[in-house]
């Protein structure tokens, strides 16, 4: 991929030349891949360019690292290599890092690392993902009663990366003082059998609801059923389905690091600061236990979950932000 993907861009800098001759652009913006590896061949125009959003710089903290299979260790150390090899060495990314007029960033780890690497540097801090409209829709909030069932859900691809085996450890405790409780996870992966294996191993097989690969409609369904919804992410930029749940007014717990960390603020969900493994786990358990016991508090950060999707994460605000990114480009080059 990577050697199709200098192909193009060496390739896109002659057709960029000869647009630019024909057209006369004002502004280039470069999207493709999103990653701060992977240059933009664009930069060898002559013409004001954006690059972004990136992210890649972000990575599994250091202490929760011993939760991903040695599979999963190597390969975050291999990639983390990777990206280190090919920002330094390659010289297309240092000329498309200092060419750039303003570099947008997916999280604020992205946007730390670029101004480390060059202080100077105009960045902007947003996420690729959005949504084109936030439905309303009806949830129905519970009293709170002893015979109330909670039901937690975790929606996502079952990798190493997205934490559900935290989700799974800090549920069984929690469920172990809150018996009245089941957790629904939707999703498919490769590592679905080591969590069927971890959940018979927490005695959790009667309390745990496997659902796999749904279609949206149903998994939408399923959220909006759901009284919070648990996301102990360990490395990603933007998630869809965290937004998605936000939208649908579900009071969130996540990890405070990477993209589930911008996104979710104090009002509208727990954010559990990354710790060791045992510390992590107690922690997301309290979480789970906090607004299990206050059916109040998770309809007030529901309805701050959705008011935040509405005034950051919808494509008409992210048009609005990449206007003003525009205009301060042309602005800069008219000065």
């Amino acid at each position: 991929v990577r050697t199709y993907y200098y192909i193009w861009q060496l390739a896109l800098r002659r057709r960029s030349k000869e647009l630019q001759k024909a057209i006369g652009f004002d502004i280039a913006h470069h999207l493709t891949f999103g990653n701060f590896s992977f240059p933009a061949g664009i930069c060898l125009a002559n013409i004001p360019f954006v690059w972004g959003p990136i992210g890649g710089v972000d990575r599994i903290p250091e202490s929760l690292k011993s939760e991903l299979s040695l599979k999963g260790q190597l390969f975050e150390t291999l990639r983390d290599i990777s990206h280190k090899i090919f920002f330094n060495i390659d010289p297309l990314v240092g000329m498309t890092l200092r060419r750039a007029r303003i570099i947008l960033c997916r999280t604020r780890e992205t946007q730390k690392f670029i101004s480390g690497r060059n202080s100077d540097k105009h960045t902007g801090l947003i996420l690729e993902t959005g949504k084109p409209y936030v439905p309303h829709l009806k949830t129905t909030i519970k009293s709170g009663g002893a015979d109330d069932e909670t039901n937690i859900l975790f929606s996502g691809r079952l990798i190493p990366l997205k934490g559900v085996s935290l989700a799974l450890k800090a549920f069984k405790i929690f469920s172990d003082n809150h018996t009245n409780a089941a957790f629904h996870i939707v999703g498919d992966g490769y590592e679905k059998q080591n969590l069927l294996r971890l959940t018979e191993h927490l005695g959790l097989s009667d309390r745990v609801i496997y659902w796999g690969a749904l279609a949206r409609h149903a998994a939408l369904t399923k959220v909006k059923a759901c009284d919070i919804f648990l996301y102990p992410s360990l490395r990603e930029g933007g998630t869809w389905s965290l937004m998605e749940a936000m939208a649908l007014e579900k009071p969130v717990i996540c990890l405070d690091h990477s993209g589930p960390g911008e996104m979710v603020t104090d009002e509208c969900g727990i954010k559990v600061k990354p710790s060791n493994p045992e510390q992590t786990i107690k922690d997301l358990s309290d979480a789970l236990l906090k607004l299990a016991n206050d059916p109040e508090l998770r309809k007030r950060m529901g309805a701050a979950g959705r008011k935040r999707v509405v005034e950051h994460y919808t494509w008409e605000r992210k048009g609005e932000f990449i206007k003003k990114v525009y205009e301060e480009v042309l602005s800069r080059e008219i000065s």
